[in-house]
Protein backbone atom coordinates (compact mmCIF):
# COMPACT_ATOMS: atom_id res chain seq x y z
CA UNK A 1 0.00 0.00 0.00
CA UNK A 2 1.30 3.46 -0.83
CA UNK A 3 0.19 6.76 0.69
CA UNK A 4 0.60 10.23 -0.75
CA UNK A 5 -0.10 13.21 1.47
CA UNK A 6 0.39 16.89 0.87
CA UNK A 7 -0.54 19.74 -1.46
CA UNK A 8 -4.24 18.96 -0.96
CA UNK A 9 -3.73 15.41 -2.29
CA UNK A 10 -4.89 12.66 0.00
CA UNK A 11 -5.24 9.20 -1.51
CA UNK A 12 -4.02 5.67 -1.21
CA UNK A 13 -2.96 3.19 -3.88
CA UNK A 14 -2.62 -0.53 -3.32
CA UNK A 15 -0.14 -1.31 -6.08
CA UNK A 16 1.67 -0.10 -9.15
CA UNK A 17 1.22 -1.41 -12.64
CA UNK A 18 4.26 -3.46 -13.59
CA UNK A 19 5.19 -4.40 -10.04
CA UNK A 20 4.50 -7.85 -8.62
CA UNK A 21 2.11 -7.82 -5.68
CA UNK A 22 3.29 -11.19 -4.43
CA UNK A 23 6.95 -11.56 -3.52
CA UNK A 24 8.50 -14.08 -5.90
CA UNK A 25 10.71 -16.55 -4.03
CA UNK A 26 13.58 -18.80 -5.03
CA UNK A 27 11.14 -21.72 -4.64
CA UNK A 28 8.80 -20.13 -7.24
CA UNK A 29 11.72 -19.81 -9.67
CA UNK A 30 12.81 -23.42 -9.08
CA UNK A 31 9.30 -24.82 -9.59
CA UNK A 32 8.70 -22.85 -12.79
CA UNK A 33 12.15 -23.70 -14.19
CA UNK A 34 11.80 -27.38 -13.26
CA UNK A 35 14.99 -27.46 -11.21
CA UNK A 36 15.82 -27.68 -7.51
CA UNK A 37 16.05 -24.72 -5.16
CA UNK A 38 19.75 -25.56 -4.73
CA UNK A 39 20.31 -25.26 -8.48
CA UNK A 40 18.69 -21.81 -8.53
CA UNK A 41 20.81 -20.79 -5.55
CA UNK A 42 23.97 -21.93 -7.34
CA UNK A 43 22.90 -19.99 -10.43
CA UNK A 44 22.35 -16.82 -8.38
CA UNK A 45 25.79 -17.22 -6.78
CA UNK A 46 27.54 -17.76 -10.13
CA UNK A 47 28.41 -21.41 -9.42
CA UNK A 48 27.69 -22.95 -12.81
CA UNK A 49 30.13 -25.89 -12.78
CA UNK A 50 27.49 -28.59 -12.10
CA UNK A 51 24.77 -27.03 -14.25
CA UNK A 52 23.91 -27.56 -17.89
CA UNK A 53 23.73 -24.62 -20.25
CA UNK A 54 20.06 -25.49 -20.77
CA UNK A 55 19.34 -25.17 -17.02
CA UNK A 56 21.18 -21.86 -16.85
CA UNK A 57 19.20 -20.48 -19.77
CA UNK A 58 15.88 -21.71 -18.33
CA UNK A 59 16.59 -20.21 -14.89
CA UNK A 60 17.55 -16.87 -16.44
CA UNK A 61 14.35 -16.92 -18.52
CA UNK A 62 12.15 -17.67 -15.48
CA UNK A 63 13.85 -15.01 -13.36
CA UNK A 64 13.08 -12.45 -16.07
CA UNK A 65 9.55 -13.74 -16.58
CA UNK A 66 8.63 -13.70 -12.88
CA UNK A 67 10.57 -10.53 -12.04
CA UNK A 68 12.49 -12.31 -9.29
CA UNK A 69 14.74 -10.15 -7.15
CA UNK A 70 17.03 -11.74 -4.53
CA UNK A 71 16.25 -10.72 -0.96
CA UNK A 72 18.86 -8.40 0.57
CA UNK A 73 18.01 -9.93 3.95
CA UNK A 74 18.72 -13.46 2.71
CA UNK A 75 21.96 -12.25 1.11
CA UNK A 76 23.06 -10.67 4.39
CA UNK A 77 22.43 -13.90 6.32
CA UNK A 78 25.03 -15.66 4.18
CA UNK A 79 27.74 -13.07 4.71
CA UNK A 80 28.99 -10.90 7.52
CA UNK A 81 27.57 -7.82 5.78
CA UNK A 82 23.99 -6.55 5.66
CA UNK A 83 24.83 -4.19 2.79
CA UNK A 84 23.27 -1.27 4.64
CA UNK A 85 25.09 1.94 5.56
CA UNK A 86 23.69 4.42 8.05
CA UNK A 87 23.87 8.11 7.24
CA UNK A 88 23.06 10.82 9.78
CA UNK A 89 23.03 14.41 8.56
CA UNK A 90 22.94 17.50 10.77
CA UNK A 91 20.38 19.26 8.54
CA UNK A 92 19.30 17.88 5.16
CA UNK A 93 17.76 21.25 4.22
CA UNK A 94 21.29 22.68 4.12
CA UNK A 95 22.33 22.64 0.42
CA UNK A 96 25.76 21.31 1.41
CA UNK A 97 24.19 18.27 3.13
CA UNK A 98 21.81 17.67 0.23
CA UNK A 99 24.70 17.60 -2.27
CA UNK A 100 26.77 15.38 0.02
CA UNK A 101 23.82 12.99 0.32
CA UNK A 102 23.46 12.89 -3.47
CA UNK A 103 27.05 11.63 -3.80
CA UNK A 104 26.57 9.14 -0.97
CA UNK A 105 23.39 7.74 -2.54
CA UNK A 106 25.00 7.44 -5.98
CA UNK A 107 28.01 5.52 -4.67
CA UNK A 108 25.94 3.28 -2.38
CA UNK A 109 23.73 2.35 -5.30
CA UNK A 110 26.78 1.50 -7.43
CA UNK A 111 28.25 -0.61 -4.62
CA UNK A 112 25.03 -2.52 -3.95
CA UNK A 113 24.37 -0.92 -0.56
CA UNK A 114 21.10 0.37 0.81
CA UNK A 115 20.94 3.46 3.01
CA UNK A 116 19.33 3.94 6.40
CA UNK A 117 19.01 7.71 6.71
CA UNK A 118 18.44 10.09 9.59
CA UNK A 119 18.18 13.90 9.63
CA UNK A 120 18.95 15.19 13.11
CA UNK A 121 17.69 18.65 12.10
CA UNK A 122 20.06 20.23 14.61
CA UNK A 123 18.66 18.19 17.52
CA UNK A 124 21.15 16.22 19.66
CA UNK A 125 18.46 13.81 20.90
CA UNK A 126 17.41 12.96 17.35
CA UNK A 127 21.02 12.46 16.33
CA UNK A 128 21.60 10.02 19.19
CA UNK A 129 18.28 8.28 18.49
CA UNK A 130 19.10 7.72 14.83
CA UNK A 131 22.56 6.40 15.63
CA UNK A 132 21.16 4.01 18.25
CA UNK A 133 18.51 2.81 15.75
CA UNK A 134 21.24 2.17 13.20
CA UNK A 135 23.32 0.25 15.70
CA UNK A 136 20.22 -1.77 16.69
CA UNK A 137 19.60 -2.56 13.02
CA UNK A 138 23.22 -3.74 12.65
CA UNK A 139 24.20 -1.44 9.81
CA UNK A 140 27.64 -2.21 8.37
CA UNK A 141 28.93 1.31 8.99
CA UNK A 142 27.79 4.86 9.70
CA UNK A 143 28.61 8.11 7.94
CA UNK A 144 28.02 10.92 10.41
CA UNK A 145 27.73 14.67 9.87
CA UNK A 146 27.78 15.43 13.62
CA UNK A 147 26.29 18.42 15.34
CA UNK A 148 29.37 18.64 17.55
CA UNK A 149 32.76 17.02 16.97
CA UNK A 150 33.68 17.20 20.66
CA UNK A 151 30.84 15.00 21.86
CA UNK A 152 31.21 11.92 24.09
CA UNK A 153 29.10 10.12 21.52
CA UNK A 154 32.09 9.86 19.19
CA UNK A 155 34.14 8.20 21.92
CA UNK A 156 31.33 5.76 22.73
CA UNK A 157 30.96 4.82 19.07
CA UNK A 158 34.70 4.29 18.85
CA UNK A 159 34.23 1.36 21.25
CA UNK A 160 31.46 -0.25 19.18
CA UNK A 161 31.94 -2.90 16.49
CA UNK A 162 30.38 -0.64 13.83
CA UNK A 163 32.74 1.42 11.70
CA UNK A 164 32.07 5.14 11.94
CA UNK A 165 33.26 7.82 9.59
CA UNK A 166 32.84 11.44 10.64
CA UNK A 167 32.32 13.64 7.61
CA UNK A 168 34.19 16.92 7.55
CA UNK A 169 32.84 20.09 5.99
CA UNK A 170 35.92 20.90 3.96
CA UNK A 171 35.65 21.24 0.23
CA UNK A 172 38.90 19.55 -0.76
CA UNK A 173 37.25 17.53 -3.53
CA UNK A 174 36.18 19.03 -6.85
CA UNK A 175 32.60 19.06 -5.67
CA UNK A 176 30.57 18.27 -2.59
CA UNK A 177 28.80 15.48 -4.50
CA UNK A 178 32.20 13.90 -5.22
CA UNK A 179 33.07 14.17 -1.50
CA UNK A 180 29.97 12.10 -0.72
CA UNK A 181 31.18 9.40 -3.11
CA UNK A 182 34.65 9.47 -1.56
CA UNK A 183 33.28 9.09 1.97
CA UNK A 184 31.45 5.91 0.93
CA UNK A 185 34.59 4.58 -0.80
CA UNK A 186 36.65 5.16 2.34
CA UNK A 187 34.05 3.57 4.63
CA UNK A 188 33.86 0.51 2.36
CA UNK A 189 37.67 0.23 2.52
CA UNK A 190 37.45 0.25 6.32
CA UNK A 191 34.85 -2.52 6.10
CA UNK A 192 37.15 -4.55 3.86
CA UNK A 193 34.77 -4.19 0.92
CA UNK A 194 35.92 -3.28 -2.56
CA UNK A 195 34.05 -0.65 -4.46
CA UNK A 196 32.44 -1.98 -7.60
Amino acid sequence: MYFILGMGVDFCMSGFKGFNRKKVTIVDVAERAGVSKTTVSRYLNGKYEYMSGQSRARIAEVIEELGYRPSPLARSLKSKYRYVLGVVMADITDPYCAKLMKGIAERCSQAGYRIMFGDSAGDRGRELGYIQDMLDQSVDGILLDPLDRETELLWELDDSEVKLMVMDRTESAESVVEMGRLYVDELLKCLGQKKR
